[in-house]
């Protein structure tokens, strides 16, 4: 189904995932009524240029491979959320994840164009390590994060409007 350009997915009470991989014309929003899938798996979709999902209550991870056209990921509020993988995605400028509180593991790999970053009240995230990889990246959102762990290589640190004190690191 190559050519597939929209597809709808209505009462579908019992899928727990999601997996489409080259379906080149496929236009979004694709995901908004899918409140039961725990499991999201994107490959080789060029046509998507924005992904915003929100208060998907069941979904664990996000696997997001190989879209080169996708500019804008916009995931706030999947109180599940644990595992986030985008890879291939090159000409991703915005991150933005917001109120994912469980998120524990985040992989960023060729998303050289990422100039913001916004991981506002993900409370659980221990390794910043992919930030080194993230060449144009200006704006780092860590608003609402405790037992924060700065990387120790940051050059450039802004702290505003902070309620906890967190200890830089030397």
């Amino acid at each position: 189904l190559p050519c597939l350009k929209n597809l709808k997915m209505l009462g579908c009470d019992n899928l727990t995932s999601v997996s489409l991989k080259g379906l080149m014309n496929l236009q979004p929003p694709i995901f908004e009524y899918l409140s039961t899938i725990s499991s999201l798996s994107l490959q080789g979709i060029t046509s998507i240029e924005v992904l915003k999902l929100h208060n998907n209550r069941e979904l664990t991870n996000i696997s997001l491979l190989d879209m080169p056209n996708l500019k804008v990921i916009e995931l706030a509020h999947q109180p599940q959320l644990e595992n986030l993988i985008v890879e291939d995605c090159p000409h991703l400028t915005i991150l933005g994840l917001a109120g994912n509180s469980r998120l524990e593991e985040l992989t960023l790999e060729n998303c050289i164009e990422l100039t913001q970053l916004r991981l506002f009240m993900c409370t659980i995230l221990p390794d910043y390590s992919y930030l080194a990889d993230l060449p144009n990246l200006e704006k780092l959102d860590l608003r609402w994060n405790r037992d924060l762990q700065l990387p120790t290589w940051l050059h450039d640190i802004e702290v505003r409007g902070c309620l906890v004190y967190y200890p830089l690191p030397q």
